[in-house]
């Protein structure tokens, strides 16, 4: 079961998510960094426990909880 699919996303949140989603092939293992004008999208996110965030460095990355190379969760369609 999708988490996404459980919840009302506004587009941009789907937007979001399901970029985030289709990061697992980067060097950072999913993990992305925060961009100012994502800041409220992504807080929204988290706050549905859709995203984990995680702080390096001073500022915070954000990974999909819904991840198809991750036990225990799901891929997003």
């Amino acid at each position: 079961m999708n988490p996404a699919k459980n919840r009302k996303l506004t587009t941009a949140q789907k937007r979001l998510f399901d970029w985030l989603n289709a990061q697992t092939t980067n060097d950072d293992d999913g993990w992305v960094c925060q961009y100012p004008a994502q800041e409220r999208v992504m807080d929204a996110l988290v706050e549905q426990s859709l995203v984990e965030v995680h702080y390096c460095a001073g500022s915070r990355e954000f990974r999909a909880l819904s991840r198809p190379d991750v036990p225990g969760t799901i891929k997003a369609e």
